[in-house]
């Protein structure tokens, strides 16, 4: 796929959009919306967009699933390529968003420097009772560099055997600072 401002959906549905997967294999696309599903008045579930190469650059958009009333248990996965933009695990107009993965596992080259990550669109991935929403980044190597991230409830490191001391997992670079003090972070060898 070649071009400008091109939307791509696993399904676009006015009522449930479940279990859709769109996988980026190659080719450069500028200012694009790429979502597993869309629904536009109902739930979003069990989408997700895979992306192993290609160039995403611009202002474009990577959503797992956008649901109306709920996205829930959609993901994201980069494995390789250029992302530069916003990447939603998941995103509700109603900001009830679920239980939705972002994982960044570079099994090929992979840069994301141009994205910043988020889990969800509601402000520390909290509902209006201040409760956790559940969404998740998953990040499985060294040396990576983002924008910044935002609205996880779970950022999870899965640290190579290959990790030395003082080694950087991930840098981030929001002149602005981050704020993740909402989150669980955990680290795992």
């Amino acid at each position: 796929i070649n071009g400008t401002k091109n939307t791509i959906y696993g399904a676009l549905s006015l009522t449930k959009a479940t279990n859709n997967t769109v996988t980026i294999n190659g080719g450069t696309i500028s200012n694009a919306v790429i979502e597993g599903a869309q629904s536009e008045q109902n739930i979003a579930a069990n989408n997700s967009v895979v992306i192993n190469s290609g160039t995403l650059n611009g202002n474009s958009i990577v959503c797992g699933a956008y649901g109306y009333t709920k996205a829930s248990d959609n993901s994201v996965m980069i494995t390789g390529g250029t992302v530069s933009g916003r990447i939603y695990a998941g995103y509700a107009a109603n900001k009830n968003v679920t239980d939705n993965t972002l994982t960044i596992d570079p099994l090929h080259t992979m840069d994301i420097s141009g994205a910043s990550l988020y889990g969800s669109n509601a402000s520390h991935d909290q509902d209006s009772s201040g409760n956790q929403l559940g969404n998740t980044l998953d990040v499985y190597q060294k040396g990576i560099t983002a924008t910044n991230v935002a609205n996880f409830s779970n950022i999870n490191f899965y640290l190579p055997s290959s990790i030395q001391s003082g080694d950087t997992v991930l840098t981030l670079t929001n002149s602005a600072g981050t704020d993740v003090s909402y989150s669980t972070v955990s680290a795992y060898v």
